[in-house]
């Protein structure tokens, strides 16, 4: 269920033009990476920094966002089907 929750996020995401995304949701169960459910830890802060600091150093072309209000409907929250067959 967690995982099919972060694809979903990461549709949500590519599928309106962000691509530059940090996906940590692998490393939770990593000493230090993540302090309790809600906080990240001293080695999450790392790995944060390692991915963060290019995007923010190396300044890039504004992309181009197409925001979906599709996102925010109940039908789309409830969805546990393939992320690709949402209508």
């Amino acid at each position: 269920m967690y995982q099919h929750s972060v694809e979903k996020i990461r549709y949500q995401l590519e599928s309106q033009g962000f691509t530059n995304i940090a996906d940590f949701s692998k490393n939770g169960d990593e000493p230090y990476f993540v302090k309790d459910t809600i906080h990240i830890g001293w080695l999450g802060w790392l790995a944060f920094d390692k991915v963060v600091n290019p995007f923010l150093s190396n300044p890039t072309t504004a992309p181009s966002y197409h925001m979906n209000d599709r996102f925010f409907s109940q039908d789309w929250a409830d969805y546990d089907g393939n992320i690709k067959d949402f209508q």
